[in-house]
């Protein structure tokens, strides 16, 4: 199910006419459509467009040529019609592309509207991620696993790939980090060389599992699990009313990472990534905020 009726209302309340969106995680949550997944950084192009008026979306075929894209957003009932369009990026190019279209049109930065509507997360959001959570789990461990004390960060790393090709996750949500910890605070050093087994040693890896994202990072000292100072608490601390100022909590989690102002309060549905550090330890974890208390997705 997509939030397609959810976005109509909202462009309603913001006096969006139309919204053009290039960002896969918005293109995702109002279509349903998976999109070609390209290595490294994707320019911003039209990959959905949402009109008000109509209350539906269309998504162009994937096409390289502007012109060919142009006359296909032309064809989009409601539209050219359109006088004020919000966005969800831009780049010269769509710039010049957009206004041959819409040449009339106002163009507004629609990125707070989408964060608002996309914050607390559906049922079935919540089983996407859920899902990815799993995988995720499943590779850190295999990562932390590597017994051999000349395994370099490298071999963990590919340990890490292997487990969650293994559940049919081929997309990493970064690349696996293992770090030796250095003591005397939160301080770290890469490796390529061998990281050991035994000592501590910081571990860190997410995945995308069906455009859904979750990722944790661990400490172990000898092979046996770390606990930061202070995390019992601020999991507890993630329950409805709360700012996300006031906890360590980095970014929300979803399709990929979704920014979080200080001044947000936490809801019931929404799903936060938190993260505990000391001079000893890191932790972070996918977490739940439920109306009844927090669950820790990746526990």
């Amino acid at each position: 199910m997509t939030r397609l009726a959810e976005c109509v209302a909202a462009m309603a309340t913001d006096d969006f006419d139309a919204l053009v969106l290039g960002r896969d995680c918005h293109v995702r949550a109002l279509t349903g459509a998976p999109r070609l997944w390209l290595a490294g950084t994707r320019q911003f192009t039209p990959a959905a467009v949402v009109v008000r008026s109509t209350a539906s979306v269309f998504v162009p075929p994937t096409t390289w040529n502007p012109a060919h894209l142009a006359e296909l957003l032309r064809a989009v009932p409601g539209l050219p019609d359109a006088a004020r369009v919000g966005v969800d990026g831009m780049t010269p190019g769509a710039r010049a592309l957009l206004g041959s279209v819409l040449p009339t049109a106002t163009f507004v930065d629609a990125t707070p509207m989408l964060r608002a509507l996309l914050r607390v997360k559906t049922a079935g959001e919540i089983a996407g991620i859920r899902a990815a959570a799993a995988v995720a789990v499943a590779a850190l461990a295999a990562m932390r696993s590597v017994a051999d004390p000349r395994a370099t960060a490298a071999a963990r790393r590919a340990a890490f790939i292997e487990r969650a090709a293994a559940a049919g996750v081929t997309t990493p949500a970064f690349e696996a980090i293992t770090t030796e910890f250095v003591f005397g605070g939160p301080t770290w050093c890469s490796s390529s060389g061998p990281i050991a087994s035994t000592g501590r040693v910081a571990f860190r890896g997410g995945v995308l599992r069906d455009g859904w994202e979750a990722s944790l990072a661990r400490t172990d000292l000898d092979g046996r699990e770390q606990t930061p100072a202070g995390w019992d608490g601020a999991v507890a601390a993630c329950r409805p009313g709360a700012r996300v100022g006031d906890l360590p909590i980095p970014h929300g989690v979803g399709r990929g990472i979704e920014p979080l102002e200080p001044g947000v309060q936490l809801e019931a549905g929404m799903v936060v990534a938190l993260e505990v550090s000391d001079a000893s330890a890191l932790r972070q974890d996918v977490v739940l905020v439920g109306v009844d208390g927090p669950e820790v997705l990746t526990a």
